[in-house]
């Protein structure tokens, strides 16, 4: 589970790559690598959510869990700002993000398990 040491990780790495940046232009790409290794470590922690809070009694498979739950955290990385991502991952979740969460999810169900279900039916344990 992703805590709150790795969101302060990534900060510090941002600031260690920040203060060693050259003034020419890089620190664009140290910005952009940041972001990249936030969304990374974001879409990890929060599929490791995600997957731990579905109960194992589902009539999905565990690869089909993943693959849902996967989907949304990337889904939401996309969506949603880094701030809330920061706050996501140390449990405090808006309004808004929950609704963002939801359609999310509800869009990556679609797009994994199907409008019409059929899959989730034979894809059962």
């Amino acid at each position: 589970m992703m805590k709150k040491t790795n969101v302060l990780s990534l900060f510090l790495l941002f600031l260690v790559l920040a203060a060693t940046a050259c003034s020419d232009g890089s620190s664009d790409s140290v910005t952009d690598k940041f972001k990249s290794e936030f969304r990374k470590g974001f879409v990890e922690g929060a599929t490791e959510q995600c997957v731990a809070k579905v109960p194992k009694t589902s009539l999905l498979s565990e690869e089909t869990v993943l693959q849902v739950c996967t989907c949304t955290a990337e889904k939401m990385a996309d969506r949603i700002s880094v701030e809330d991502m920061s706050a996501i991952l140390s449990g405090n979740i808006s309004e808004n993000v929950k609704e963002q969460i939801k359609q999310s999810t509800t869009d990556c169900l679609k797009e994994t398990v199907g409008l019409d279900g059929k899959r989730a039916a034979s894809d059962s344990k």
